[in-house]
């Protein structure tokens, strides 16, 4: 065992030991295991586990890290198989990319156990871009092709963006996102940054057929009108079947919601609105139950001084009045000089339960990637009201951040990595399964 991982579970066995420091935030963890990787992104798989896209690589800017591969694990946590990208076929129909020219953004994991890789392409890339396309791979849980992968134009001017300034993770802001449709169809929503004018985005969405279509094209595209933007965010189901509900930022920090009918000939614009604030809102989850629709995640603040904090809006439908009025903000503390931050969640027991990391004081900005001794916490607040309902620390000083937050038939999973803007020279991740939140110490 290395001497980093022997370190970072001592410094738990000894917090968890330790009601001094932590009098009602270790006794919340249930169990605990890490694990060699490098985590951005967790998804639930049909089969009850979990799958992680990891990245392997340095996170310099400019060094273009990329997904590297997809780890499953059972529901208890334990690795059960890999999907390394590097052995994905280069030849896609009449096209080459090599390992260097595509990325894999995102896996949809189906009941059948097949997993679709989906991704982006460039093709003749050069300092003023190149062709971009939307690529899919239909592999099993080990990587073995299980049809033949696709490929469909997006832009004959586009490139691959990274946001070095402020980075969200170390991946490119050029994404694409997909689901399943019920008939099997897949829906794909895609950002395409031209090159001319810089900084813009285009949103495209796409619903590629599936082995028992009804379509009559190869395909169809929705460019999302009205709404260049910066970047992707979210593109989930929604309220109806094959109704998707798209999320991503403007200029300005504030962000757009559009709800997308795709079960006809044609995609369908049904709804949208904006949602803004006095700073950024970076939305890193998305959670329905009983007709409502839950976003959150973290605020920035523009400009010099303010503290980061958290948000969540819960609403029944995507109106301005129903998502402002749903509207709440949770800021770190002014007068520990402390930012909060929030990075997953997930319904529970009627409440939204959130993971928090809060930084230490006086960090340089932005101070969630420097700082390397964070304290994760658990917020579960009440829907409608935005009233707290519980807000404690699991454990302080270790730099620990939380990638997911899911309700699994009753138990409360936390997956996440260990500095995760920092750890790729000692990478962990982790998996934590909560005690009921809700509970005393004395009760648990």
């Amino acid at each position: 065992m290395k001497a980093d991982r022997i370190l970072l579970i001592l410094a738990m066995v000894l917090a968890i030991g330790c009601k001094k420091e932590e009098p009602i935030g270790t006794p919340t963890i249930k169990s605990f295991r890490s694990y060699d990787m490098n985590p951005f992104q967790v998804k639930e798989t049909p089969q009850g586990g979990y799958v992680l896209q990891c990245i392997e690589g340095s996170i310099a800017i400019n060094a273009q890290p990329r997904a590297s591969f997809a780890q499953f694990l059972d529901a208890a946590g334990e690795p059960i198989s890999r999907i390394d990208h590097r052995n994905l076929p280069d030849t896609i129909e009449d096209k080459v990319f090599e390992w260097e020219d595509r990325w894999i953004t995102d896996i949809v994991p189906l009941a059948d156990g097949h997993n679709m890789l989906i991704g982006i392409g460039v093709e003749n890339a050069g300092p003023l871009g190149g062709s971009m396309y939307l690529l899919v791979y239909e592999v099993d849980a080990n990587g073995n092709e299980l049809g033949s992968p696709m490929y469909r134009l997006l832009s004959t001017d586009a490139g691959v963006v990274y946001d070095g300034s402020s980075t969200r993770d170390p991946t490119p802001i050029t994404r694409a996102y997909g689901t399943t449709l019920e008939n099997g169809d897949l829906a794909v929503a895609a950002t395409v940054h031209p090159t001319t004018p810089v900084g813009i985005a285009n949103l495209v969405v796409l619903r590629i057929p599936g082995p028992g279509s009804s379509l009559e094209d190869a395909s169809l595209t929705l460019e999302v009108p009205d709404e260049p933007g910066f970047a992707l965010w979210s593109f989930v189901p929604f309220s109806e079947v094959d109704h998707m509900l798209l999320v991503s930022e403007g200029f300005g920090g504030h962000l757009v919601f559009r709800e997308l009918d795709m079960s006809g000939q044609e995609i369908q614009l049904v709804s949208g609105s904006t949602l803004g604030s006095d700073g950024q809102l970076w939305p890193f989850f998305v959670a329905g139950s009983n007709g409502l629709i839950s976003v959150g995640g973290s605020t920035l603040p523009i400009g010099s001084g303010g503290h980061g904090g958290t948000f969540m809006t819960t609403a029944a439908s995507l109106s301005e009045a129903d998502l402002s009025a749903g509207f709440h903000t949770y800021t770190g503390s002014s007068a520990g000089n402390t930012n909060t931050q929030c990075y997953a969640g997930t319904w529970w027991n009627n409440g939204l339960a959130m993971t928090t990391s809060t930084y230490s004081a006086d960090l340089r900005e932005p101070y969630y990637r420097h700082d390397t001794k964070c304290d994760l916490g658990l917020m579960l607040v009440a829907p409608g009201t935005g009233a707290v309902i519980l807000e404690r620390t699991i454990l302080a000083g270790q730099g620990l951040r939380g990638l997911g937050l899911f309700n699994t038939g009753g138990r409360l999973i936390c997956i996440g990595a260990r500095n995760a803007y920092n750890n790729l020279s000692v990478p962990h991740a982790f998996f934590m399964e909560f005690n009921d939140p809700r509970l005393s110490t004395n009760d648990q």
